[in-house]
C-alpha cells in the first residue's frame, strides 16, 4: 500500500500471518528518493469489523507497551487478495492488495521509472 501519512509518502510492504504475526517493509520517500526505510514487526487479529495491529519491533529494537504502537483500523473489506482498513488514529483509509512472492517496491507516482 501506498499513500500520505503524517506529511510524508510511504509504501509499505505487510506480510501478515494466519498466527497473528506481521512484518511491514516501510519506505518513506521525499522528492522522489528513498530517503528512510525501516522494518517493524508485531501481532494483529480480526475482531469483528476491527483490526488490531500491535507494533512490538521497529528497526530491530524492542518498543515500549503504549499507545503509540498500538493501532486500530475499522475494516470495510477482507478478503483472499484485499484489505481496505479506516485508520481510526490518522483517520485515513488504506487499500492493501495481495502482491507477488517476487514483488518489490515501485517508484512513487508520479516519479519517473527510468
Amino acid at each position: 500500500m501506498q499513500g500520505v501519512e503524517n506529511g510524508i509518502f510511504i509504501q509499505v510492504l505487510i506480510n501478515r500471518d494466519p498466527g497473528g504475526n506481521y512484518s511491514e517493509l516501510i519506505r518513506a520517500v521525499e522528492s522522489c528518493t528513498s530517503f528512510d526505510s525501516w522494518l517493524e514487526t508485531g501481532s494483529w487479529k480480526v475482531d469483528g469489523n476491527t483490526m488490531k495491529v500491535w507494533t512490538q519491533v521497529v528497526r530491530g529494537y524492542a518498543v515500549p507497551d503504549e499507545a503509540d504502537y498500538h493501532d486500530s483500523f475499522v475494516v470495510s473489506r477482507i478478503d483472499a487478495d484485499h484489505v481496505t482498513t479506516f485508520d481510526e488514529k490518522t483517520k485515513i483509509t488504506w487499500t492493501q492488495e495481495r502482491a507477488a512472492a517476487d514483488f518489490a517496491l515501485p517508484p512513487p507516482p508520479p516519479c519517473a521509472t527510468s
